[in-house]
């Protein structure tokens, strides 16, 4: 009966083991004057002390053509942060009008550069970009939309164990077969 037990246990702890939880956006920006920029954000599941979600990741983004390479780290996050050039928390806040708040997200970019998106009032988007020299390269206002869904489990379905868990839960599945062969084995020779 101990080893049923066991075996329910195993079997529910790896199934509802926590998976990868994260929320993936698009956030679109088209300036005035031209410029564009996509970012592709990461954030984690659960809201901040600040209200929103801490941006994890930034991928397969750009800049005028500049590959976005990563997220500049906060070492505040959600508080904000100076680097020399920005003034930045990496805080997203979807479903909210705007959406990123006076506080920029800052990406690294393949040219050694960084940017980052804020927003000045209510609509208003400023995209700017520092050279890995310094100064500014580009100071655009604009529009910016913001496409995704909302944090929760990457999967619709729930979250979904990584390789690694699945491997965890088949050994121990496998050992506890073995251990329940062993004892009736062991209690077949002892009638």
């Amino acid at each position: 009966m101990k080893f049923k037990v066991l075996i329910a246990a195993l079997a529910a702890a790896a199934i509802g083991a926590p998976g990868a939880h994260a929320a993936t956006y698009i956030i679109d920006f088209t300036g005035a004057d031209g410029s564009q920029a996509a970012f592709d954000v990461t954030t984690a599941d659960t809201m901040n002390a600040v209200g929103g979600y801490d941006v994890l990741a930034l991928t397969g983004g750009y800049v005028n053509g500049d590959a976005i390479t990563g997220l500049l780290n906060n070492p505040n996050q959600p508080g904000v942060s100076n680097n020399g050039v920005w003034l930045y928390d990496n805080v997203l806040f979807p479903g909210a009008a705007p959406f990123i708040d006076n506080y920029s997200i800052v990406g690294t970019l393949a040219s050694g550069g960084t940017t980052n998106l804020f927003v000045n009032g209510l609509s208003d988007y400023e995209l700017m970009v520092s050279p890995a020299g310094g100064g500014y390269s580009l100071d655009s206002h604009g529009a910016a939309t913001l496409l995704g869904g909302v944090p929760g489990p990457v999967s619709a379905g729930g979250a979904v164990p990584e390789p690694a868990v699945w491997a965890m839960f088949m050994a121990g599945l496998f050992g506890v077969g073995a251990a329940l062969r062993r004892r009736r084995k062991a209690a077949a020779t002892v009638a």
